[in-house]
């Protein structure tokens, strides 16, 4: 299981959901929207899940993530450098 993360608007930081799932109940979520509040800016955020991506989970396991899905990619490329 991997956590649903999402970038916030406000910092374009990656900000948790605290929703954890697998690769194809993320890709079944996508159409739906939660409603997130965000410990970096305070606000809520309104946003599709599809717009969120799996994040690694503690353990560094990727959940069977799929090599042939290019949106987690440019989503991926967006995280800050630790």
């Amino acid at each position: 299981m991997n956590p649903i993360s999402i970038f916030c608007p406000v910092t374009n930081r990656s900000v948790g959901t605290g929703i954890e799932t697998d690769w194809s109940t993320f890709f079944a979520l996508q159409p739906l929207r939660l409603r997130v509040r965000c410990p970096d800016c305070g606000g809520r955020h309104d946003v599709a899940v599809g717009d969120g991506y799996l994040a690694r989970s503690e353990s560094g396991a990727d959940g069977g993530r799929p090599d042939d899905n290019p949106r987690i990619e440019s989503l991926l490329a967006r995280l800050p450098e630790n």
